[in-house]
């Protein structure tokens, strides 16, 4: 009888440990779900340079901010989003308010992201390549969308650096930012070149 009480113990302690340790993996979190990570934040790495016909005709530097998650358990190869800041194509930066919750948001949850700068209207895109459109909106526009795909392929050619999965890129963004990712998108290969495909907008 004894033995019976014991091994009928020994169950009952097996069980409750089994719920402990899922209870514990719950609360843990799952990638790419629950915001389970902290992050790290490296800024200002030149992406792409892009031709400009304001202050003066030239070129210039464009800069991503790149947040990866840190922590245990994170997968081999990780999802990554390139976001895209809004302002109307006139405005805003990188490390506007609005962009920045949703890079950390979506790192924390095993992603990594990317906060892009791109051409302007005050930079005045010049007529050429994707940006051959009439209007200074139209060449802009365009050239938001040229620039998002070159952050796309800066993050396929350095996926193995930073452990993203180069089939898994989606692209997104706030009010004008939305627009250029959706515009990037759905663009074909003619338009903006290679290399710059994506599985999510």
């Amino acid at each position: 009888m004894r033995k019976r009480t014991c091994l009928s113990g020994l169950i009952i302690t097996t069980v409750v440990l089994i719920v402990i340790s899922s209870a514990i993996h719950v609360q843990a979190g799952r990638p790419f779900l629950d915001s389970t990570y902290t992050h790290k934040v490296t800024r200002d790495i030149v992406y792409s340079t892009a031709a400009v016909q304001a202050p003066e005709p030239g070129s210039k530097n464009l800069l991503l901010d790149i947040y990866e998650p840190v922590g245990e358990g994170l997968p081999k190869r990780l999802p990554a989003v390139v976001f895209i800041h809004g302002g109307g194509f006139k405005n805003g930066n990188k490390q506007v308010g609005h962009v920045t919750p949703f890079n950390i948001g979506f790192t924390q949850r095993g992603y990594v992201t990317l906060s892009i700068q791109y051409r302007l209207m005050k930079d005045n895109p010049p007529k050429e390549g994707p940006a051959n459109a009439d209007s200074l909106l139209e060449r802009t526009v365009m050239a938001a969308a040229q620039d998002a795909a070159n952050a796309v392929r800066w993050l396929r050619a350095h996926a193995a650096e930073y452990h993203v999965d180069p089939k898994r890129i989606a692209v997104g963004g706030i009010s004008a930012g939305a627009g250029a990712s959706l515009f990037m998108a759905y663009q074909e290969e003619r338009t903006l070149g290679a290399g710059a495909e994506v599985a999510a907008a």
